[in-house]
């Protein structure tokens, strides 16, 4: 809800970040912490280790971007104002996407090593790699990559541009513009997106599919979103970066958005299970029976506790979603539930038992630190709220019933 009463905004150079401040150190300490994470990498452990824990640490940071980028467009499309003064922080890690297309390269040279149905061969003997091989092939697997990357660069770059763009001549055809292209731009993402997770992750076990897989790395997605922006918000109230800009109001919304896709996540989660379940076929039932025997076991239930019931309960209040030290708790204990989901998802595929490795930490500064440092030196060139968007003024008013 948003009252008409009258708001002060700052001007963009009160709103850029020094080149002082910690926000601005990020883009140095992200790449000197990424690179050394990579190399390590890369150097210790065999490469099945470094190969799996390379693409669970990948399918997290993309997670940010593509989390982003869908809400930007979607803000746009439904005409939202509440979300302006805080939408550079996701508009900054929509422009991860570029990045992380380099950092695919590795999943590619490691293809034989991560995917079975790429090794050579594979499907001589399989029917059913043979019955996919059309589809699963090492040519046509990058081919759609490219296509993935191409697509979710021009959306971020396009968006992120014309978002800028604003602050200069204050267009309003420019928020049409946006809100228009927002059906389209929506229908883009949620296909690619759907199918990237396919490919990337679910034909770890190429034997295995799920129609619902996709729905549930876009319910991470958005709960790693906004868990990084609730503490980047904190972070830049804390630090009076935001000059009064993001409120408590602010705060509040992000960790209504954080509390309604845990349960989101809870139900496409609990439907593909419930499906499978239910139907009861062997080769569907097998992919869950690997997470629920030996050491998986526990995992799968700490999911269940620490991934929805103990954040239901704790972001169901409002002063938990209002008060800095709680929200940002509660962002970061999703953050990391979010990580143990993915690694849940993909590692079990490869190995039967659990086994923590040091490629599995390397990986995860490495990829990380290369992530913030993109986001970092994307976030500090520019305003860090839109000053000219039409809605600024509502979203500046906002408060929450």
């Amino acid at each position: 809800m948003a009252h008409a009463h009258a708001v002060s905004i700052p001007t963009a150079d009160e709103l850029t970040l020094k080149s002082e401040t910690g926000f601005a150190k990020l883009p140095l300490i992200g790449l000197v912490v990424g690179v050394l994470g990579l190399v390590l990498n890369f150097v210790m452990g065999d490469h099945h280790a470094q190969n799996t824990a390379y693409l669970v640490s990948y399918l997290y940071f993309l997670s940010f971007g593509i989390g982003a980028i869908f809400f930007v467009i979607i803000n746009f499309l439904v005409r939202s104002g509440w979300n302006v003064a805080i939408r550079r922080v996701a508009e900054a890690l929509m422009l991860t996407i570029p990045v992380m297309a380099v950092l695919f390269v590795p999943i590619v040279l490691g293809m034989e090593d991560i995917f079975h149905w790429a090794h050579p061969g594979a499907a001589d003997h399989d029917p059913i790699l043979a019955w996919k091989q059309p589809y699963l092939n090492s040519g046509f697997f990058i081919a759609r990559a490219v296509a993935y990357f191409v697509m979710w660069s021009v959306i971020a770059v396009y968006y992120q541009r014309k978002s800028v763009s604003q602050d200069t001549d204050g267009s309003a055809s420019t928020t049409r513009r946006l809100q228009m292209l927002g059906a389209p731009a929506l229908l883009v993402m949620s296909l690619s997106a759907t199918f990237a997770s396919f490919d990337w992750n679910m034909s770890t076990d190429p034997h295995w599919f799920s129609t619902i897989f996709g729905i549930v790395y876009f319910a991470g997605s958005q709960v790693g979103l906004f868990a990084f922006m609730a503490i980047v918000i904190v972070a830049l109230r804390n630090g009076g970066h935001d000059r009064g800009t993001m409120s408590v109001e602010h705060m509040h919304g992000v960790g209504k958005m954080l509390l309604g896709f845990t349960v989101f996540w809870t139900y496409v989660s609990f439907s593909q299970f419930f499906l499978i379940w239910y139907g009861s076929i062997p080769e569907e039932t097998m992919w869950y029976a690997t997470r629920f025997r030996g050491a998986w076991r526990p995992v799968s239930f700490a999911l269940l506790i620490g991934h929805f019931i103990l954040p239901f309960f704790f972001f169901l209040t409002r002063w938990t979603k209002r008060w800095s030290k709680t929200l940002v708790f509660g962002s970061v204990w999703l953050l990391v539930m979010h990580y143990v989901d993915l690694y849940w998802q993909v590692k079990p595929n490869f190995d039967a038992d659990l086994t923590l490795t040091a490629n599995d930490f390397f990986a995860f500064i490495g990829i990380g630190g290369i992530f913030i440092a993109a986001w970092g030196f994307a976030f500090r060139r520019h305003p860090i709220v839109p000053v000219r968007d039409p809605r600024l003024p509502e979203s500046l008013s906002y408060e929450n019933l």
